[in-house]
């Protein structure tokens, strides 16, 4: 992906444009404001806060912000889920591109084997009532920050239901007055969307 603006001259070498034509697909993604309200110039601002499910880079309407772009002409290389593998301030050339390309090729399968891995271990934990292993490996897998493999939709699945069991016990704990099992339940969750919840 190469981000560009309307004052950014894009043109390439013949080498880099052989390899838009056979080795990978070449994007141009154009700097626009989607929502009409100037971004503040202040590097203090207040950023959203980080979801814990990852998201998927390429399915968001702004292509800038989610890949953290700040300046035109920089030159973004992914696998062809969005994950992002190399990214250099201008467009390198012809040999050094196609190396990031055959990195990102070849990520592909290193990363799937991995996460698949994380992702049996969270199944297995929660299989067994291992609630605080089966939270604590899929937290593992979404801190590697890796969307649309085929593992991930299972892992957000049983987060979901991680979550949404947790939740139950935690309205159970109080109406109860069980301390301890408040207590329990805060150490299984941390680092979840319930920590929030259990925050006296």
């Amino acid at each position: 992906m190469v981000f560009v603006d309307a004052n950014t001259k894009t043109e390439a070498d013949k080498d880099v444009v052989e390899l838009s034509k056979k080795d990978a697909v070449f994007i141009r993604v154009m700097k626009v404001n989607l929502t009409g309200i100037d971004e503040p110039k202040d590097s203090k601002a207040k950023k959203a806060e980080k979801p814990v499910v990852p998201v998927a880079r390429l399915e968001q309407p702004d292509l800038w912000q989610s890949f953290g772009v700040k300046s035109a002409g920089t030159v973004v290389v992914a696998d062809w889920y969005g994950n992002e593998t190399n990214r250099y301030p201008s467009m390198p050339g012809a040999a050094v591109l196609t190396s990031a390309i055959k990195s990102a090729v070849d990520s592909v399968d290193k990363n799937d084997k991995k996460l698949e891995k994380i992702a049996e271990a969270a199944s297995q934990a929660a299989d067994s009532g291992d609630t605080k292993g089966a939270v604590r490996n899929v937290l593992k897998y979404f801190k590697e920050e890796k969307t649309g493999f085929a593992s991930f939709s299972r892992m957000v699945t049983l987060y979901n239901t991680l979550v949404a069991d947790g939740r139950a016990k935690i309205q159970a704990a109080r109406e109860a007055n069980d301390e301890a099992a408040i207590k329990d339940l805060t150490s299984t969750f941390k680092g979840t969307d319930l920590e929030s919840e259990l925050k006296p």
